[in-house]
């Protein structure tokens, strides 16, 4: 039994200390790239794609964000993707100003094939650089203008900061501000610190025109972004952070609307490890580089909420081994470190955040959102064969 506890306790130990490690090194470093004062005619140009299915409710006010955004807007091309749409998404992007490109194929349905499908008919000679955008979302007005500095010092594929759109609808979305805290402050500065990459995070992506040009879209799993993500690294190109460039998306604000979203993101994440983490374990070897295990280590990792889950059940069970089973004490000081570590580390997000008062009252749900999550997450690995994609439902 010892053993295995020991063994238990060295796997959650490397998962929790993985994130302190970047949290350390993220300290002092913001990464945002300065927005400069260059001429109009020198931005870079921008086409921003946004796939969309049946997204009549929410389409017309990210058009409408864009469009209002501190950017020329001779400089910015919209274009919808109307995939499969059987309401008035197309209509209404139209008439808000976007590019509404319809696209009918029952087969091959689904982000990832709507977005090969458009980037194979776009002039990539017209754009500097293309940002994918959600329906779901809105842009922050400084979005383009921050994207723009990154594209033009140099990096070629930029991830946004991930917002909430509806934090104060209940204790859910009041949470859920939380998980980008703790990726895009805690953690991407210390990646690009270090030389690794950051997470694509499917949504308030900006990738240079060279990139779409050479690779394409070819990333058709259901987590296209985790699949991207790992074929970016093997072909060298790092994914860095731009904290100026702000999305806020709508998050689902019951346990049931997010319950096919979260199982759908860990079969597509858990479907990339097992075609690319054999090769990114030997790219690690063979070029002597941390960037392609890093990558590998995110698709291998929980979620927060099941890493928290697992050292809280550790430490339950180390509790009792070493009374009632004679365990060494060590077993429980051990627990209870990782313990105080995961705490910690979850409660600076939000002093870091300056979160108000509700979302800290919030945490009370913590104990049932655990329960749920670890319900969903048993679902998803049982249903992993499962490739049906299922659209979660907006309000």
């Amino acid at each position: 039994m010892s053993i295995l506890l020991v063994i238990t306790g060295a796997v959650i130990s490397v998962f929790v200390f993985y994130q302190l490690i970047l949290a350390v090194f993220s300290i002092g470093r913001t990464g945002q790239s300065p927005v400069s004062t260059i001429a109009d005619s020198e931005l870079s140009r921008f086409a921003v794609v946004i796939p969309a299915h049946n997204e009549e409710v929410l389409i017309e006010g990210l058009v409408a964000s864009i469009r209002s955004a501190d950017y020329p807007q001779d400089k910015v091309d919209i274009h919808v993707i109307a995939d499969n749409c059987t309401d008035s998404t197309a209509e209404l992007a139209k008439a808000a100003g976007a590019q509404c490109h319809e696209r009918n194929d029952l087969e091959h349905r689904g982000k990832p094939w709507a977005l090969d499908w458009l980037f194979q008919k776009l002039d990539h000679d017209n754009y500097d650089a293309y940002t994918i955008i959600d329906a779901d979302t809105i842009i922050d007005g400084a979005y383009l203008r921050a994207m723009d500095s990154s594209i033009r010092s140099g990096k070629q594929a930029i991830q946004g900061y991930f917002g909430v759109m509806n934090p104060d609808e209940n204790w859910l979305t009041r949470l859920s501000i939380l998980p980008g805290i703790l990726r895009y402050i805690m953690q991407c500065p210390g990646k690009e610190r270090l030389g690794l990459s950051c997470p694509l995070a499917g949504n308030g992506m900006c990738f240079s025109s060279d990139v779409i040009r050479t690779y394409g879209w070819k990333a058709y799993s259901m987590a296209e972004n985790w699949e991207y993500y790992a074929i970016l690294t093997l072909e060298g190109i790092q994914v860095v952070h731009e904290p100026g460039a702000i999305i806020y998306s709508q998050v689902a604000n019951s346990l049931k609307e997010g319950k096919a979203q979260r199982m759908r993101w860990m079969r597509g994440r858990m479907d990339t490890l097992k075609r690319y983490g054999p090769r990114l374990l030997a790219e690690t070897f063979s070029k002597m580089s941390l960037r392609y295990i890093d990558v590998a280590m995110e698709l291998m990792r929980p979620s927060h909420a099941m890493l928290f889950l697992s050292v809280c059940g550790y430490l339950i069970l180390s509790t009792l081994l070493v009374a009632f089973a004679g365990l060494s004490a060590g077993f429980f000081y051990a627990a209870l470190v990782l313990f105080v570590a995961q705490v910690s580390f979850f409660l600076s997000g939000l002093v870091i955040q300056r979160a108000p008062l509700k979302t800290w009252l919030s945490l009370v749900w913590v104990p049932v959102y655990l329960v749920w999550k670890l319900l969903v997450s048993f679902k998803g690995l049982v249903m992993l064969g499962d490739k049906r994609w299922v659209k979660t439902r907006r309000n």
